[in-house]
């Protein structure tokens, strides 16, 4: 299966974006200590602009990111009032089968290294030789990342990049549970992916018409009651590889002053 082209709650706040923060700063500068994440972008089913049991195609709420437009081919889209661990609404996309619904949230900006694109995914029933889950576009709707889980399979996750398709990442498809997703882009060319601020995989995209500018997410075939549900988007940012290593390099050097002025005071 290749990249797929064209084809709430309040739970979010400073932990969420502290953990994400930490991921980032590990893949970005191999550096483990933590830093304070600036919010890029940032939207949930929650938002005023929407209506339970409602359409949320077309529309835009929270702020970073554009308009949403759903392509429903067969399936639809609306706004959910199901609690899920806490967490309601929700966008929800379904696909009785035959054909694919997407649902696209292009970005203000293209992502740029060092950000990390998160949400809330909860996939409930899907049919064999269905598919559903999430991918990344450039601004012309190539696809650049997809994640994505096959009904009735054994296989724990499968992953689509620059690469090929990695079959199996360890991430079981969680019946009509909570995952939270979060992409890292480490270089323009090289990214991290977690679920549930575990390391899922790394690996490469293409940049060779801009980078990845629209997240996407798609029910195919999925059969009755195969609801995608997502919420709690958000970009965030941390600094550059070269923030850590001044900050680390001062702590470093008073740490270093501190020893040498309490061995001095030891001395006889």
């Amino acid at each position: 299966m290749g990249v797929f082209q064209n084809p709430h709650g309040k739970r979010s706040g400073n932990w969420k974006i502290l953990a994400l923060s930490a991921m980032a700063a590990l893949a970005v500068a191999g550096i483990s200590q933590t830093t304070h994440a600036a919010l890029v972008a940032s939207d949930n089913a929650g938002n005023s602009v929407y209506s339970i049991g409602q359409t949320f195609s077309g529309l835009n709420g929270g702020s970073g990111f554009g308009a949403w437009s759903v392509t429903n081919n067969s399936g639809g889209n609306f706004v959910s009032s199901d609690n899920r661990s806490g967490i309601m609404p929700w966008f929800d996309i379904y696909n009785p089968g035959g054909n694919q619904t997407t649902a696209t949230r292009p970005f203000d900006s293209v992502l740029s290294s060092g950000e990390t694109l998160s949400f809330d995914l909860v996939l409930n029933s899907l049919q064999s030789n269905a598919s559903a889950g999430f991918f990344l576009t450039d601004s012309f709707g190539a696809g650049l990342f997809t994640y994505y889980q096959d009904g009735n399979s054994p296989t724990e996750g499968y992953v689509v990049d620059a690469g090929g398709t990695t079959a199996g990442i360890g991430v079981p498809y969680n019946y009509q549970t909570v995952d939270l997703m979060a992409f890292t882009l480490t270089s323009p060319t090289t990214y991290s992916f977690y679920v549930n601020n575990s390391l899922a995989h790394t690996g490469t995209i293409s940049n060779a018409t801009g980078g990845i500018a629209q997240l996407n997410f798609f029910d195919n075939n999925g059969g009755s009651s195969s609801d995608v549900q997502f919420t709690d988007l958000s970009i965030t940012s941390t600094p550059l590889p070269a923030t850590f290593a001044l900050v680390l390099a001062g702590g470093i050097g008073l740490a270093g002053l501190a020893i040498r002025r309490r061995a001095s005071v030891a001395r006889p």
